[in-house]
């Protein structure tokens, strides 16, 4: 519940004047950081996502909310929609509604979960928690008074009492389930959510016999419902309640004023999200348009004028402080130029849209170890990041308003890499870690072709961070401990070294199916004590491994005549774990509820590890297995590049800038290397 209710607070939070100088004025700013543009672009693909894989949107018959709605936009509801409104009474303060796109278990499956776990899960709620959630499609929320959210799921009520979740306790002759510090209750095929304060006012209020909603504020319901019917979220808060949290905030200066003027003028307020983009609509009172829309103009260029001061107390700092100056003044420049205002009617509306970002591609990477300077490798791992890693990660960035010129982005960001490292590590088009011995070195890949910007270290040239080192190499630059600089002198300089890691079909460059990530591993150079753990227990060569796309694909090489014996022990590891969670499984109506769905998940999940990781004889002491990827639309392929890049952008990248400066000790790589 806490969850619910937190994500809740900041949508209403543009109730108070601090609230509303955040929506206006400081969020814009910090928004325009390059990190926030790139979680923004996240959210835009999982949008979308919903919005392809939903299909059309048809709403089911309501009550008093019908009437206020023409045909056309009733029918672009999502089901279910009309009878969450309905069941709101004339104290509500706060609505919104989230577009799953489609049902859930529909949801579920085409994110790539196995069917018959999700139907055999929504069976066990249903029949032991009394949750019915196989039609839910939109969830609602309202605030009522000064209380917390209470959340509702159209055609989840169940069978309240009969629940082993909780007990149930009886107010204002409604039954009321406790779950925890959860409060849920039924009304007709709805179940809604909430703390026990929330839960007890809304049935309170809905006793007293008032009007709905619908009903005591008409203009209301019928705007915010006209954005939802466009959009995959909404939220919306009455001008009643956004005057009373204005009279309790202290804001004195410019914005804070103006903010004021325009809570004071505005009816409502009404904040709606789809893959297009945000758009923000305040319904004035009668005459009022034309000054809030004054007003707002004036909060813009207050929150301009102080990004611009922002920008240029950074730009003194120099260094890092300067660089982060530059990413600011080109994106949050963009950002303010990208917010459309309008005025009609009584309605001042504000859009910020968004732009479909590119489908994630791969771009062909080298071949596993190409590049790899490490002496006596035994292990190699690489990551693909594109072709190259700052043009893929820069146009996922940019997705609002008109496309934009990144050029003095990416020359920002390149010699701000050449000032900090020496080398130039935009025209990234792999990662590689080698192991050799206890030695981990890393490995950064250049595009084919590219030029080292001037400046920049020269090849065989190194620079020192603490106690690691940054050797530039043709290809690219190799990373690793200063106290390994003897080991690792000898392999720089003769090249790229010979290894028979390279050698493996599996491992070759494919154009009809790039890698993601390839990884090999000779245990017959590994360090002698792993060698002697091992010993005749894993009786296995070496191994190899291909991530793309389509699938991952692993080739295991045992040692002579020892590839049946692997695979039978893998049988019989198999045949255990699909013994202990059939016996969970069959016994799920007896156990209590947490351990029957432990065992639901088992059961399915052991079904696919006997699927996948049962060997196939490759024959010449080979064995093989095949793990498919889930089949997913391009959308959904789109969310996992996007993710990934916006991590790179917000957490890898910079972690790895700050690790670079305060590397104390190779071994501290190590575990960030193990990291997945």
């Amino acid at each position: 519940m806490h969850r619910f209710a937190s994500t809740a607070k900041p949508l209403a939070g543009c109730a108070s004047v601090r609230g509303m100088k955040q929506h206006l004025h400081s969020l814009a700013a910090s928004a325009a950081h390059l990190g926030h543009v790139a979680w923004a672009t996240t959210l835009t693909t999982l949008l979308c996502a919903s919005l392809v894989l939903g299909g059309c949107k048809k709403a089911a018959p309501g009550g008093d909310t019908a009437t206020l709605l023409s045909a056309s936009v009733a029918k672009q509801l999502a089901p279910d929609t009309l009878a969450i409104v309905d069941a709101l009474t004339d104290k509500t303060e706060v609505f919104g509604f989230f577009d799953l796109g489609q049902p859930l278990p529909a949801l579920a499956t085409s994110m790539g979960f196995d069917k018959a776990l999700v139907d055999d899960v929504l069976a066990l709620l249903e029949s032991r928690a009394g949750l019915q959630l196989r039609t839910v499609q939109v969830v609602g929320m309202a605030k009522l008074s000064a209380k917390s959210p209470v959340f509702f799921f159209p055609g989840a009520a169940g069978k309240t009492g009969k629940s082993e979740l909780g007990f149930t306790q009886k107010h204002n002759n409604a039954d009321v389930q406790v779950i925890g510090e959860a409060f849920t209750t039924n009304i007709g095929t709805m179940l809604v959510v909430g703390e026990e304060a929330a839960i007890k006012g809304y049935l309170d209020e809905r006793a007293a016999g008032g009007h709905s909603l619908s009903k005591h504020k008409p203009a209301w319901v019928k705007q915010a419902l006209t954005l939802a019917s466009e959009s995959s979220a909404m939220i919306t808060v009455d001008g009643d309640m956004m005057r009373r949290e204005a009279k309790a905030d202290g804001e004195q200066d410019a914005a804070g004023e103006a903010a004021r003027r325009i809570i004071e003028q505005t009816a409502s307020l009404t904040l709606a999200v789809a893959a297009t983009g945000f758009r923000w609509e305040l319904a004035a009172k009668p005459g009022a348009a034309a000054a809030i829309a004054g007003d707002i103009t004036s909060m813009l260029a207050l929150g301009q004028t102080g990004m611009q001061a922002e920008i240029a107390k950074l730009a003194e700092q120099g260094g890092e402080a300067a660089f982060g100056a530059s990413l600011l003044r080109t994106y949050g420049t963009h950002f303010f130029e990208s917010i459309e205002q309008s005025v009609a009617g009584d309605n001042v509306s504000l859009r910020l849209p968004f732009r479909a970002p590119p489908e994630f591609t791969l771009g062909a990477a080298p071949a596993l170890a190409q590049h790899v300077a490490a002496p006596g490798e035994w292990m190699v791992t690489q990551l693909n990041l594109g072709a190259p890693a700052l043009a893929t990660m820069l146009k996922y960035t940019d997705v609002i308003g008109k496309p934009m010129d990144l050029a003095g982005v990416a020359k920002d960001i390149q010699a701000f890499m050449v000032a900090q490292l020496g080398v130039d590590f935009t025209q990234a088009q792999a990662a590689t870690i080698a192991v050799a011995g206890e030695v981990p070195t890393f490995s950064i890949i250049n595009a084919a072709g590219t030029t080292v910007d001037p400046g920049s270290l020269a090849v065989g040239q190194r620079k020192s961070f603490g106690d690691m080192i940054v050797a530039a190499v043709p290809w690219g630059a190799v990373i690793h401990g200063a106290k390994h600089a003897d080991v690792m002198a000898p392999a720089l300089a003769a090249g790229v070294p010979a290894t028979s890691l390279t050698s493996h079909a599996l491992l070759a460059p494919k154009a009809d199916d790039p890698t993601i990530m390839l990884a090999a591993a000779d245990l017959t150079l590994a360090p002698a004590e792993l060698r002697a753990q091992m010993g005749d227990k894993v009786p296995v060569k070496a191994v190899y491994a291909r991530m793309s796309m389509k699938g991952i694909d692993v080739e295991v090489h045992a040692t002579p005549g020892k590839a049946p014996a692997i695979k039978a022990l893998i049988g019989l590891g198999l045949g255990a774990a699909q013994d202990q969670a059939r016996k969970l499984y069959e016994g799920r109506n007896s156990l209590p509820l947490d351990q029957a769905l432990g065992g639901v998940v088992a059961h399915h999940q052991v079904q696919l590890l006997v699927k996948y990781l049962t060997p196939k004889d490759l024959g010449d002491d080979r064995l093989g297995f095949s793990i498919p990827m889930p089949s997913n639309t391009g959308a959904m392929r789109t969310q996992i590049g996007v993710a990934v890049v916006g991590i790179l952008a917000a957490v890898a990248i910079p972690a790895f800038m700050q690790y670079m400066q305060r590397a104390k000790d190779t071994k501290a790589l190590q575990p960030q290397i193990a990291a997945p």
